[in-house]
């Protein structure tokens, strides 16, 4: 009798032990949730305070400059929730490339074929089926100017020669088109491509060009955007509010009484410009 009376006992303590922490795991829940909340108000007023962190990788941060957000398992403990998307969330659907440049192919059945093998009696048509595939091309192609000359059959004083003008150029006596130049621009300082590599695709495409020539067309450029440098300049130092932050930037360049070539780029960036 008296081990019925103990398993008795050790049964509702049991059973009570249960009870108290069921309620643990809902409080911690609950202290959980509030600790990621307020976190989250956290990051909201520094942010306003003192904008976007630039220091720290943006991927160890929430969307609210929090920790990653993660989810509880049913014993209370906490884990990191995977990478992509989430099994049962919404899809994002296809992407629409309509806007895209379109070329369209027609691949027919051969005149031949559109007969029935049996009786001879023509298919006849029905609509069609489509399909899209993306093409990336690149080409860098020889632009020649041609402009005829004509002399005139007269004896009037008048001009003895017509010819059209000179198609102009962005650099004075310069090889390459504006459109060229525009995407060595984005290359290096968009993409931020080094020359050698820019260099290495233009070889791969058919145009040999050294590094001399791209860098004396980015030189050429620098005093061509002068003017529009100078009134971003302008503008970004009359915003009402910066954002600052410093970068390290390399200058392969001798410089009497420096010892390296650290330097250090400082930026600030205004609503709607930026400038170092």
């Amino acid at each position: 009798m008296a081990g019925d009376n103990d398993a008795v006992l050790w049964r509702v303590e049991a059973e009570r032990l249960a009870g108290e922490n069921e309620i643990l795991q809902a409080r911690v829940v609950d202290l959980e949730a509030q600790v990621v909340a307020l976190s989250e108000k956290v990051a909201t007023l520094a942010k306003l305070a003192f904008g976007e962190k630039s220091e720290k990788a943006k991927s160890k941060e929430g969307p609210s400059g929090a920790a990653p957000p993660e989810s509880v398992t049913d014993a209370g403990s906490m884990r990191r929730r995977r990478r992509g998307q989430q099994p049962g969330s919404r899809g994002h659907g296809r992407r629409d490339y309509s806007g895209l440049e379109t070329e369209e192919e027609v691949h027919d059945v051969f005149e031949d074929q559109r007969c029935c093998r049996e009786c001879g009696t023509r298919y006849a048509p029905f609509g069609e089926e489509t399909s899209e595939q993306i093409d990336w091309v690149v080409r860098v192609v020889r632009v020649i100017h041609r402009r005829p000359t004509y002399r005139k059959n007269c004896k009037c004083k008048v001009r003895g020669i017509l010819v059209a003008p000179v198609v102009p150029k962005p650099i004075p006596k310069g090889l390459f088109t504006s459109q060229f130049l525009a995407r060595l621009l984005v290359e290096k300082y968009v993409l931020g491509r080094p020359l050698h590599r820019i260099g290495a695709a233009l070889a791969h495409e058919g145009l040999d060009v050294s590094d001399a020539t791209l860098v004396a067309n980015i030189e050429a450029l620098s005093t061509l955007l002068a003017p529009l440098d100078a009134a971003i300049r302008a503008r970004n130092a009359t915003s009402s509010h910066l954002h600052v932050d410093e970068t390290s930037w390399k200058v392969f360049e001798k410089v009497d009484g420096k010892l390296n070539n650290r330097w250090w780029l400082w930026v600030f960036i205004g609503a709607d410009t930026t400038g170092v």
